[in-house]
């Protein structure tokens, strides 16, 4: 139940920052600004995704991080070997699967930031994805720990895809926009 928590808020929390990335640009004026600049679209997607995971991932990794680690010291959790540090699972999960998640579902709210026009519609959207989301990643990430590394690299590796084709499907969104 810990891990699950663990990956479901810390996607949670970064579809909620990601989820106004571009509309708030928009309605400041400064996106076209940004599309002037000498950057891909996909490149100005990832930097959005990277900046909104920024300061969840440090509190991911320092907090989440540090509670399992001491919680696996506990004699009571000594029969949980796989779902807690230091198992090669629990650390592929921790440090590749969580943080590609989290970039696959900060990648869907910033292509939806790109769709909306107004801050409520994004907010509606971005929670409708994180109620999903949240549930699927946490338990991709948390429930299939005993599977071992193998099955956790194939999820991490789900993640990535999802990512990489989101930044490409955004960029094109953000392409067709310049077009109207």
């Amino acid at each position: 139940a810990y891990n699950f928590l663990v990956f479901s808020q810390f996607l949670g929390i970064t579809a909620v920052l990601s989820g106004h990335a571009v509309l708030h640009d928009r309605q400041c004026g400064t996106f076209t600004f940004l599309l002037l600049s000498p950057v891909r679209r996909v490149e100005l997607l990832a930097g959005k995704v990277i900046g909104a995971m920024g300061p969840s991932l440090v509190m991911y990794i320092v907090v989440c991080g540090g509670y399992a680690l001491m919680a696996s010291w506990l004699p009571i959790t000594a029969s949980l070997g796989a779902f807690l540090p230091p198992s090669a699972a629990w650390c592929v999960a921790f440090f590749l699967g969580g943080p590609l998640w989290a970039a696959f579902v900060s990648t869907i709210c910033v292509v939806v930031s790109c769709l909306v026009r107004d801050v409520r519609t994004a907010q509606q959207v971005v929670w409708f994805i994180v109620f999903f989301a949240t549930f699927f990643g946490g338990f991709m990430l948390s429930y299939v720990l005993d599977e071992g590394v193998m099955v956790q690299v194939g999820v991490a590796l789900l993640a990535l895809l999802g990512t990489l084709g989101g930044l490409f499907v955004g960029a094109e969104v953000i392409s067709r926009e310049l077009r109207r």
